[in-house]
């Protein structure tokens, strides 16, 4: 495995060598990044963070519909 890291490196391929590092060191880079409440309190477990957006979506897509229709002008073709 190093030696195909050495390979890529070689040619110049670095997303092989990114890819062979990455497995040989093991690490993960899978990071859970804050997101913030409706008060901008930072929530950071994924638990929490499901659950927001999950109520956020629900808020979004479910809104009742526009009271008023819009006016589009129409124009010439």
């Amino acid at each position: 495995m190093s030696s195909e890291a050495e390979q890529a490196a070689g040619k110049g391929d670095l997303a092989t060598l990114y890819q062979t590092t990455k497995h040989l060191s093991g690490k993960s880079s899978t990071q859970i990044k804050p997101v913030k409440d409706d008060n901008g309190k930072s929530i950071t477990k994924e638990v929490e963070q499901r659950r927001h957006w999950a109520e956020h979506f629900k808020r979004l897509l479910n809104r009742p519909p526009p009271t008023t229709r819009p006016t589009i002008p129409t124009t010439e073709a």
